[in-house]
């Protein structure tokens, strides 16, 4: 293993699927002189870009994966601090019904959305986490119940937590992801609240 404290953890497959299928896709095109149809140099570059994301700095997903969870339990946090300050009114919402992040969003963090959203979300959601970081996560996690508030504040408990669960498979991903860019959110917030 090359990282005994990490492991794997349930989630990694769904970062892995998606890297794999941006190697793939990377490997097929036709403006790439070093472009590969070897699966084997897919499957490396992968591998690599996995390690990469999991290592950097702006990234950070070994934390989500480590035994503590510490990075799922860190964006948790943060996305419901940005929550309250994005949408308060929906995230009074949620709190009077007794409805915390921990319950619909850990598996948006610990994929990154790679897991039950559909791949064209995925995969943008990914090209802005690569180059930012963390807080167009939080951006779009924000943005999902935004693009629903209205909906979401109507409902009681069980209502909030079929329409949370439903969420991934109806996402207007033009909506939700140009709703995200408008939201007010500066790297030093993010910095500030992690």
């Amino acid at each position: 293993a090359l990282d005994k404290e990490c492991g794997y953890c349930q989630g990694m497959n769904y970062v892995a699927g998606l890297l794999l299928l941006a190697c793939d896709s990377a490997s097929r095109s036709p403006n790439d002189p070093s472009a590969s149809s070897d699966a084997a140099d897919d499957e490396e570059r992968c591998f690599w870009l996995l390690v990469a994301t999991a290592r950097g700095p702006r990234t950070r997903l070994r934390d989500l994966y480590l035994p503590s969870m510490v990075g799922c339990r860190r964006a948790l946090y943060a996305y419901e601090a940005f929550l309250r300050k994005l949408r308060p009114k929906l995230a009074a919402h949620l709190e009077r019904e007794n409805v915390q992040p921990a319950m619909y969003a850990t598996h948006w963090f610990v994929t990154v959305f790679a897991a039950q959203f559909p791949a064209p979300f995925a995969a943008r959601a990914w090209d802005r986490f690569l180059a930012e970081g963390w807080k167009p996560v939080y951006q779009i996690g924000v943005a999902l119940l935004a693009a629903r508030e209205r909906e979401l504040l109507a409902l009681d408990f069980e209502g909030l937590m079929g329409a949370l669960r439903r969420l991934p498979e109806t996402v207007d991903v033009e909506r939700t992801l140009g709703l995200a860019l408008r939201l007010r959110l500066k790297t030093s917030d993010v910095r500030d609240v992690e």
